[in-house]
C-alpha cells in the first residue's frame, strides 16, 4: 500500500510558520534574559549602595562623630574602601564587583552612585537619584590642587567661601592643625593691621599702671577678631587668633633657636639675659606680621615677625622716648571647619 507524505509545499509552509514564530519569540526571550540580567546588576548596585550607607553609620559611631562625612569619594580595594583625602570608610560588601566613577555622600547621609560597572559591564542605573542628574555635594573649601582634595596635611591650600559680603569669590586658607573631625585653617593674609594687644589707653607713662590694667585687656584682641569676622558663614565656631603651639609645630616653624634678649629691671633700665628663643624656618604661607593668642608671663606674647621671618616673643609694650607705648601687629584669623567641608 502506498503511504502518503507531506508535499513540498506543505513542508515549506511549516518552515515559514516556524520562522515567523522564531522571529516573534526570539526578541521576547532575549528581552526576558536582558531584563533578568539588568535586574541582577541593578540589584548589585542597590546592595552596594545600602552597604555604603551602613558603612557611614559605622564610621560615625567608631569616630564619635555627629557630622555626616559628606563629599565625593573614590574606591579602592575592589570597592571595599572609600577614600576622600585623609578619610577612609570601610564597606562590608561581598556581592558582585561594583565599580562607580561617581560616589557621593550627601549632607543627609544618603548615597549617590552613578556611572557604574558590575563585574566589568557598564550599567545604565543610578542609585540614590535621577539618571540625568549628578548633584554637587555642598562643600565650601576647595583645594587649589585637585589631587589634594580633602587633605588635612599641614600647609594644604584651600579656597573657602566664608564671607558673603566680600567682593572676592573666595579667601585663601592653609591647613594649620586638626582636632578630631575639625580642621583649623590659617588665612593667607591679615584682615587688619596695626592692632595693639590691649586697649590703647591701658598703658601710660607709669609702668605700674601697665601691670595693673587687669585681665580685661587681654580679651580685647579676641573680641576684635570676632567682630571683624562676624559675617562669616559655614565655620563651626568663631574665628580666633592662631596658637603658639600650632605655629611652633615641627611642620610649620619647627626650628627652635636660642637668642639673647633683654628684660627691664626695677629701675626701668634693660639688661641682657640669655635663655630665650624663637622659631625659624617658617613656610611662606605662614609668614607675616600678626599676633598669636598665646601669652608669655605677664607682658609677653608670641607673634609672627616678617622682618626676620620668625615666630618670636614680644613685649606688648615698648619703652621709647621716656614713655611706654603699645606694640602693634596685625590680625590673621584661624577658622575651624568640619573635615567634610573640604573637597
Amino acid at each position: 500500500m502506498k503511504e502518503k507524505g507531506f508535499t513540498l509545499i506543505e513542508l515549506l509552509a511549516v518552515i515559514v510558520i516556524l520562522a515567523i514564530i522564531a522571529l516573534i519569540a526570539t526578541p521576547v526571550i532575549l528581552n526576558i534574559i536582558d531584563d533578568s540580567r539588568n535586574s541582577s546588576t541593578e540589584q548589585s548596585i542597590n546592595m552596594y549602595g545600602k552597604a555604603v550607607e551602613n558603612a557611614i553609620a559605622d564610621y560615625m559611631v567608631n569616630n564619635s562623630s555627629k557630622t555626616i562625612p559628606k563629599g565625593s569619594y573614590t574606591q579602592t580595594n575592589n570597592g571595599k574602601t572609600l577614600k576622600m583625602g585623609s578619610i577612609e570608610i570601610s564597606v562590608d560588601y561581598d556581592g558582585n564587583k561594583v565599580e562607580c566613577n561617581t560616589i557621593q555622600i550627601k549632607e543627609t547621609g544618603k548615597v549617590y552612585l552613578a556611572n557604574c560597572k558590575v563585574n566589568g559591564t557598564d550599567v545604565d542605573y543610578v542609585y540614590g537619584g535621577e539618571k540625568s542628574t549628578v548633584e554637587p555635594v555642598s562643600t565650601f573649601c576647595v583645594a587649589k590642587n585637585s589631587s589634594e582634595a580633602g587633605s588635612t596635611t599641614i600647609g594644604t591650600e584651600y579656597q573657602c567661601d566664608v564671607d558673603p559680603n566680600s567682593t572676592e569669590d573666595n579667601y585663601t586658607f592653609y591647613v594649620l592643625s586638626t582636632e578630631g573631625s575639625n580642621v583649623n585653617l590659617l588665612m593667607n593674609t591679615n584682615i587688619a593691621d596695626d592692632y595693639t594687644y590691649v586697649d590703647e589707653d591701658t598703658i601710660g607713662r607709669d609702668v605700674e599702671s601697665y601691670y595693673n590694667y587687669g585681665s580685661s585687656g587681654w580679651s580685647k584682641l579676641s573680641t576684635e577678631v570676632a567682630t571683624l569676622t562676624s559675617s562669616w558663614k559655614n565655620i563651626t565656631q568663631s574665628a580666633r587668633l592662631p596658637k603658639f603651639e600650632e605655629l611652633a609645630n615641627k611642620n610649620v616653624c619647627g626650628v627652635k633657636t636660642e637668642k639673647i634678649d633683654y628684660v627691664y629691671d626695677d629701675d626701668y633700665d634693660y639688661n641682657y639675659t640669655e635663655g630665650l628663643f624663637y622659631y625659624s624656618r617658617c613656610p611662606e604661607w605662614s609668614k607675616g606680621n600678626y599676633w598669636t593668642g598665646t601669652r608669655i608671663g605677664d607682658t609677653g606674647v608670641w607673634a609672627m615677625n616678617t622682618e626676620y621671618n620668625t615666630l618670636d616673643s614680644f613685649e606688648i609694650f615698648e619703652f621709647f622716648d621716656g614713655e611706654f607705648k603699645n606694640v602693634k601687629f596685625g590680625i590673621r584669623p584661624v577658622i575651624t571647619v568640619s573635615i567634610f567641608d573640604l573637597s
